[in-house]
């Protein structure tokens, strides 16, 4: 719901876009607003209508599956919360995540120098 019917309708665009450079506040502060802000059809940043509704969609629907005794508005909210709170997890590794695994398989690749293949390759 949240990144195909809503989006459709209400003209969003469900994807997350990266910084990928500037200073890391920034960045982390793009990737927790993303839940919450997203680009129109029209190319302008606007409310993310889609994600809000989606994840209080999938908190209402997720009360079908739960007993009478777990379900309410409260329960509902609560759900479309966690899945908001995931989705900025998400994006916090979308934007980062790249950059970390550039600065680890660096290190990976430095470990694994010629020297050390070379003594590896005698036995």
């Amino acid at each position: 719901m949240s990144n195909y019917a809503f989006p459709s309708l209400l003209r969003e665009d469900p994807r997350y876009f990266r910084e990928g450079s500037g200073p890391f506040k920034k960045r982390l502060g793009h990737a927790l607003a993303s839940p919450f802000v997203t680009r129109s059809d029209a190319g302008g940043w606007r409310f993310n209508f889609s994600n809000v509704l989606g994840a209080v969609t999938a908190g209402g629907i997720s009360n079908a599956y739960y007993p009478a005794s777990d379900r309410g508005v409260g329960l509902m909210f609560s759900r479309a919360a966690i899945g908001i709170l995931f989705g900025a997890v998400g994006a916090t590794v979308a934007e980062f995540g790249p950059d970390l695994f550039r600065k680890m398989s660096r290190k990976l690749k430095l470990k694994a120098s010629p020297a050390s293949t070379a003594e590896a390759s005698t036995f």
